[in-house]
């Protein structure tokens, strides 16, 4: 027949077991967040070096997309507008 001194043994024993296992399971919830962390910071940078590559082949490309050339010197002879004429208004 169990004792109480056994019972007490047997149920410290089964309090630290629990103890245990809920430390291990903390730890490894706690690794599986640093692991999504630094899955999430690897997926951040290959975005921002994908955003990059289409910055700079958007830059490289630019002059390829022009649909006309500018005539400059005509731009430079025509006419300048006229001066804006400043109007007063009196409003009370």
């Amino acid at each position: 027949m169990a004792t109480i001194k056994s019972a007490m043994r047997s149920y410290g024993a089964a309090v630290r077991r629990m103890e245990r296992e809920q430390q291990r399971d903390a730890r490894e919830a706690a690794k599986r967040f640093k692991q999504q962390q630094k899955l999430e910071e690897i997926e951040n940078a290959q975005q921002a070096v994908s955003d990059w590559e289409n910055y700079v082949d958007t830059i490289q490309s630019l002059h390829k997309n022009c649909t006309e050339s500018i005539d400059w010197n005509q731009i430079k002879n025509t006419l300048q507008p006229n001066e804006p004429k400043k109007r007063i208004s009196k409003r009370i």
